[in-house]
Formats: C-alpha cells, sequence, structure tokens
C-alpha cells in the first residue's frame, strides 16, 4: 500500500516550481482530494484559494477548514486557522499543479494536444479527435464539452479551458475510462492564468489571431503572448504546428515547426508550408481537400 500524500509532497512540487514561499504548520499532514470551491470540500481535501478578478477566495478559507480541509495552499497567510497553509506566488498555477499531484498525475500519463487561436479551436480539436483515435481511445474537451472515446458528449464547462481543478478531475476521469490521447482548447484566458501549467504538451496547434478579448488582455500584443506561453509548455521530441499565412506566428522557432497553409488561399506562403491543402470543396455534405507533405 503506498504512503499517503502529505503536505510535504505538495511542497516539493510548489517548491520545484518556483512557488512556493513558505508553508505554515505541520508539513507531515495527510492530504486526501483537492477543492477550489469551499462548498465543496470534503473532509482531507487541500482547499485552493487566489485572488480572482471579482472574488478573494481567501474569504471562504475559514468554512473550508470548518468543511474538513486538511490544508490550504493560499497566497497570503490566513490568520486563526489551525491547518498547514502552503503560501504560494501564483495561486492558480499552484491549483494546476497540487490538483495534478493530488489526484494521481492524470495530465503526465496521457498524450495531450492543444489548440489555440481566435478561430477554429473548437473544429480543430474535434477533427483532431477523429484522427487520433487511429493511434488508440481519444477525447477532446472544449467550448462543447468533454467528448469521450466513443464520441458522447458528457456534461461540459462554462469555460473553453476548464479551471485547473475540474481539469485535473476531468483528466482523471478520462484515464479510467481507458482513453490515451486528449485533444483540448487552450484559451488565451487560461494560458494567462496558468490553468494548465501541469501539462506538457506532444503537439500545439495554432490557427489564426485577431483582435479578441482586449477587455482582458489590454492590446493585442498581451493576447498574442498569451497565445505563445502554450509552446513553453511542448514536452520533449513534442511539436508545433502553426499557421503560415498569419504573421503573428512568423517568428515561433522550435526544433519541430510545421506550417500549414492552403494552397487556393495562401498563395503567397504555400510553398514555404511543410504541409498543404489544396483543391478545396465545401458544400452541405462537408468539406474534402487533397494534403500534401513535404
Amino acid at each position: 500500500m503506498s504512503e499517503p500524500l502529505t503536505v510535504r509532497d505538495l511542497a516539493s512540487v510548489l517548491r520545484a516550481d518556483g512557488l512556493l514561499r513558505e508553508v505554515v504548520g505541520r508539513e507531515d499532514a495527510a492530504v486526501l482530494g483537492v477543492a477550489q470551491d469551499s462548498r465543496r470540500v470534503t473532509s482531507g481535501d487541500v482547499f485552493l484559494a487566489w485572488v480572482g478578478s471579482t472574488t478573494d477566495a481567501h474569504d471562504f478559507v475559514p468554512s473550508a477548514v470548518e468543511a474538513g480541509a486538511a490544508a490550504v495552499a493560499v497566497e497570503r497567510p490566513v490568520p486563526g486557522i489551525h491547518v498547514p497553509q502552503l503560501v504560494v506566488v501564483d495561486g492558480r498555477r499552484a491549483a494546476a499543479l497540487v490538483a495534478e499531484r493530488v489526484l494521481g498525475s492524470p495530465g503526465a500519463t496521457l498524450h495531450c494536444a492543444a489548440v489555440t487561436g481566435t478561430n477554429g479551436k473548437t473544429t480543430t480539436a474535434w477533427m483532431l479527435r477523429h484522427l487520433l483515435a487511429v493511434k488508440g481511445p481519444s477525447a477532446a474537451l472544449g467550448t462543447l464539452g468533454v467528448i469521450g472515446a466513443d464520441g458522447k458528449r458528457a456534461a461540459g464547462a462554462a469555460l473553453t479551458t476548464p479551471g485547473p481543478v475540474e481539469l485535473a478531475h476531468t483528466l482523471a476521469r478520462l484515464r479510467a475510462a481507458g482513453v490515451e490521447w486528449v485533444t483540448l482548447e487552450a484559451s488565451s484566458h487560461a494560458l494567462d492564468q496558468g490553468r494548465l501549467a501541469a501539462l506538457a504538451f506532444d503537439v500545439a496547434v495554432y490557427t489564426n489571431l485577431s483582435q479578441d478579448h482586449l477587455d482582458y488582455h489590454g492590446t493585442l500584443e498581451a493576447y498574442r503572448n498569451a497565445k505563445l506561453r502554450l509552446m513553453d509548455q511542448v514536452g520533449p521530441g513534442g511539436a508545433v504546428v502553426v499557421n503560415a499565412a498569419d504573421p503573428a506566428w512568423a517568428g515561433i522557432r522550435h526544433p519541430r515547426l510545421i506550417r500549414y497553409a492552403v494552397a487556393d488561399v495562401d498563395v503567397d506562403v504555400a510553398v514555404e508550408a511543410d504541409l498543404v491543402a489544396s483543391a478545396v470543396r465545401v458544400d452541405a455534405g462537408g468539406s474534402a481537400f487533397t494534403v500534401s507533405w513535404g
């Protein structure tokens, strides 16, 4: 029987990522689960709190402890509570790493592909799920919810990319169901907030970039930079796939960079692309095209 997970184990994960400021209290306390909603805390959970855009979850730490939380991960120490506190630099990023560890590292045992861009994320993710099914049971996560290996849609999240705890729970369920490949939509919000921080991707796909979400990011450059963070999470041997026709990605450099284009539309760049679609035909029954590689 394996040893129970402890606060010390979580502190080690956070310290390795440069997120841990200090541990207040005992490090040998056992941790059985994870929650970011104080109303869903059960005995033995670690409760995750950070300052959000509209809510400061530190206000709910006492309620979480009263509900049975064995420890809390916070961005500042909360006075008057008796459980260990993992004080971190970035609560959202810490939440992703803690949830992944507590739930048995599902992301590390799955092959993961991510799609980002202003348009086309959902369609691309769905198509990738279908294509990857040739390699093994595959699923997709995104705007339309969770599509399992059976092609059926389960209950989905309200966000394009789920929060860190929901994402870890979803990946754990998919792994338990025998899924081997997961394709997910990576929104700029999720990348900026570190919701995907615990994952190393086999493939990162970039569609296009146009003015969107500037109410959140402020500038197009900040929006682009958020998207580019995905590339930093591509694991060893992974690939980055970019739209050769979009100048936003012109400066991307990666050991396994694959550029794609549509010959009938992207005339100027198609000759420089690695992957080219031509003879594109679209009708009420779907679309068809010829793919050339190299």
